[in-house]
């Protein structure tokens, strides 16, 4: 398959001449108008390159490469220009927004040769964002499985207050949304580094001494040196170590809205409240009621958080199912552990299910007897 590479230029003729002579090489798009290249980038892309005539009306080449650059950020961005535009031009170099300038009048084998170099380019940011990726989804399963075997309870809680936290933070406009399960699923994870019997009491509701409180609550800083250091994890990192924070009205409300972390860490801190509440029993205004006597949340979520769930009881929203392999589904949640005839552990309470553990079930159950029905937790899909 040959790459992609989006020329731009208002003059046909130009267009004209760089396509018959080099889609030979590239698998060409052409466009004589910014505003429309912008569009074919959003809906056509990812293109490797994309090569831009610097004076143009209604946007100039640089403008165009900036917009191009927050829609695909590898696309590696060349601009033709004038030796009149230099100015400009090393003003955009300097900016990140592009790659290299080659002056008019061009000659073809020397843009060849950089659009060459403009491919490898992006196959090696692509290359590096796979691998990435990878590192990151493997980094996190890894630090969920730890949470999942060693505090059965807090992982459980966790996996129910995602819901609450993934819609109030959508509503307010909070980017990227990525973010938003991992910080909540990770936002318990420092207390792994907590000693088990303190954390037992905390979650049985007993008394704990001073010193006890004092360790408990360090598990933000646990949790924040534990992931700072994996690759965009960083604000995330930032997230949990808010957790902290006693009184968020503390800020000011511009910081409040400006630093994201923050932000998000307030939205999982009312959430778990909201749902420890809802879970004792108490109703969805009781719970609405207390957050608004404490005084140390911002009134727009708790709002928010009144609006978004109206009457209904989060914790009436999760309920327990026997079913059997074939009917296990991704996001449920084992609440008991899943075992074979000679009583072996396959897999531990509070694990949630993912397509490619529902498919070792299902293959562990063709060469062993699997006690069923399994006791799952099951979320309804409408918060």
């Amino acid at each position: 398959m040959k790459p992609k590479v989006l020329f731009v230029d208002d003059e046909p003729e130009v267009l004209s001449s760089f396509l018959s002579i080099l889609k030979i090489h590239y698998d060409i798009s052409t466009s004589d108008n910014p505003v429309e290249a912008v569009s074919i980038v959003k809906n056509n892309g990812p293109f490797s390159v994309v090569v831009s005539d610097y004076r143009m009306p209604k946007m100039n080449g640089v403008e165009l490469l900036s917009e191009i650059m927050k829609i695909e950020k590898n696309t590696t961005r060349i601009l033709l220009t004038g030796y009149s535009d230099f100015q400009a031009i090393v003003q955009a170099i300097n900016n990140g927004n592009i790659y290299r300038y080659l002056t008019k009048p061009i000659v073809i084998e020397q843009l060849i040769n950089n659009i060459d170099d403009g491919i490898r380019q992006f196959n090696l940011l692509k290359s590096e964002k796979e691998l990435l990726e990878k590192t990151l989804k493997g980094s996190v399963k890894l630090l969920m499985d730890i949470l999942s075997v060693s505090n059965t309870k807090s992982f459980v809680r966790v996996s129910r207050v995602k819901n609450i936290v993934k819609r109030l933070a959508s509503k307010l406009n909070y980017e990227p949304l990525w973010e938003v399960e991992i910080a909540v699923m990770l936002s318990e994870i420092g207390l792994v580094g907590v000693p088990f019997d303190i954390v037992d009491k905390k979650e049985r509701r007993l008394p704990l001494t001073p010193e006890e409180i004092k360790i408990y609550n360090n598990h933000p800083k646990i949790g924040s040196e534990l992931i700072k250091n994996i690759p965009r994890l960083e604000n995330i990192a930032r997230v949990i170590e808010y957790q902290s924070v006693s009184n968020f009205t503390d800020f000011d409300p511009s910081e409040l809205e400006s630093n994201k972390a923050l932000m998000l860490s307030e939205i999982i801190t009312v959430a778990k409240i909201y749902d420890k509440i809802s879970d004792a029993g108490l109703s969805h205004l009781d719970a609405i009621d207390y957050l608004n006597k404490r005084k140390n949340f911002s009134p727009h979520i708790i709002k928010l958080l009144e609006i978004e769930f109206g009457e209904q009881d989060i914790s009436r929203s999760a309920s327990i199912e026997s079913v059997f392999i074939e009917d296990l589904k991704e996001d449920m949640i084992l609440a008991e552990d899943i075992v074979d005839n000679f009583g072996m552990i396959l897999y531990a309470k509070g694990k949630e299910l993912s397509d490619m553990i529902i498919l070792r079930i299902k293959s562990m159950a063709k060469n062993r007897k699997i006690i069923q029905p399994i006791k799952v937790i099951r979320y309804k899909e409408n918060y």
